[in-house]
């Protein structure tokens, strides 16, 4: 990667860790005129895939000297049900001055068009957000009111996104379904599970980010991902602009399994595996 103090650069308004296939992708940029002079700024650039070029474009600018303008650049990968590696070349000249030039790997990853699961799906979901993506993926699923009215059989339940309210995050609800073998996928919350609704004391933070960092490469949980794919995660979502995550734990010492962290010397785990009976809760 090129200096970023250069004279010339092309700088990520967010991270440019991935693309998804089959779809049209915009990433943003800040074209910087840091010389003296006035001439026109040329900014270049190509995506490739295996060697195969996939979009480029070749702009002219007029950047004040000690300015910049910002450009987006709109990418549509083929659709692919595998991960493919991908090369993101950048180029911005201007006459008389050094040419600025970088290359980033960018993958692009498939989009999920369908999902299928061998056990019964409830849903808790106060947004709508999870009953509605598992809708347009043709997922069945049961949707509840409240925990109180959980069914009796096993299987997975979700908790969507900003749902549990201070009395089920701290309740027994929760537990009670994974100790008798649910599996319970509780997704960020505004007030995190805690108290005795975990069988392990957590200690739930306000830090949030954009940077986590898996924990499990080459395990199931992570097939088709990289050490740098849960960068600015959420991003990659039409007009989506949020933190990757929020409300972290502590990385416990035991009795939970860290399974992506995040955080500065990461100390935090945005991502958590904690067993409970016959089941498991994944905060």
């Amino acid at each position: 990667m090129q200096d970023m103090l250069s004279d010339l650069a092309a700088i990520p308004r967010r991270q440019t860790s991935r693309l998804y296939a089959g779809r049209e992708n915009t990433l943003l940029f800040k074209i910087m005129n840091d010389t003296f002079s006035s001439e026109p700024v040329t900014f270049e650039w190509s995506y490739a895939v295996n060697g195969e070029r996939i979009a480029g474009e070749t702009v002219s600018m007029e950047i004040t000297p000690g300015f910049g303008k910002e450009h987006a650049i709109a990418i549509t990968p083929t659709a692919t049900d595998t991960r493919r590696e991908g090369q993101l070349s950048l180029r911005v000249t201007q006459p008389d001055a050094q040419p600025y030039v970088e290359t980033r790997q960018v993958p692009t990853l498939p989009v999920v068009t369908s999902l299928k699961v061998d056990v019964p799906v409830t849903v808790f979901d106060r947004t709508g957000t999870v009953t509605a993506y598992f809708g347009s993926v043709g997922l069945k699923c049961e949707a509840v009111d409240s925990l109180g009215n959980l069914p009796a059989h096993d299987g997975l339940l979700v908790i969507g996104p900003d749902t549990l309210r201070e009395k089920e995050a701290y309740g027994q609800d929760l537990l009670t379904a994974a100790s008798r073998g649910m599996r319970v996928i509780v997704l960020e919350q505004e007030t995190p599970a805690g108290g005795g609704n975990l069988p392990v004391q957590l200690a739930s933070t306000a830090h949030y980010g954009g940077y986590a960092h898996p924990q499990g490469l080459g395990t199931p949980v992570f097939r088709d991902l990289d050490r740098w794919d849960l960068v600015d995660w959420s991003a990659g979502a039409p007009a989506v602009d949020k933190p990757v995550y929020k409300n972290v734990y502590e990385k416990p010492a035991s009795g939970a399994r860290s399974l992506a962290h995040c955080g500065p010397l990461l100390p935090y785990s945005a991502l958590l595996e904690v067993p409970c009976g016959k089941g498991f809760i994944v905060l």
